[in-house]
């Protein structure tokens, strides 16, 4: 069932990356639960299809010129890593910047039910219980 949960982030990212915002939700359970980084101030949790548009749309209007490149794929089970590379250009200064962060996905009965973001992949390894050795 693991490799099937890979094989899904990867056709949720491809979705995503196409701008196919109903394929993606096709596979988020409608009743996910979606968490920005902890190290975030003022980090939400957002819940349902309606929760993961809202927290996309407020990342959207903080950053333009997107460009997602997904690194590395984490087979943890019933969860996957994904790191993430991300370009883009603040809105509010016009600066363009660049970060690579984790995001963890939770997988039941072929949709994402939880959607956890984390600063790096250390912190994500952390959140499932392994390390940095355990993932090779």
């Amino acid at each position: 069932m693991s490799q099937e949960n890979v094989e899904l982030s990867k056709r949720v990212w491809n979705l995503f990356v196409a701008g196919d915002t109903a394929g993606v939700l096709n596979l988020l359970d409608p009743d996910i639960e979606v968490r920005e980084p902890p190290v975030l101030p003022g980090a939400r949790v957002f819940h349902g299809h309606a929760g993961w548009q809202e927290q996309l749309d407020k990342f959207e209007e903080a950053f333009t010129n997107f460009a997602y490149e997904p690194l590395e794929r984490i087979d943890c089970g019933d969860q996957v890593i994904s790191v993430i590379h991300a370009t883009g250009t603040a809105t509010s200064s016009g600066i363009p910047g660049a970060m690579t962060y984790a995001q963890l996905e939770t997988w039941r009965d072929g949709k994402v039910v939880l959607l956890q973001y984390f600063a790096n992949k250390d912190q994500a390894l952390e959140a499932v219980g392994q390390s940095e050795h355990d993932a090779h």
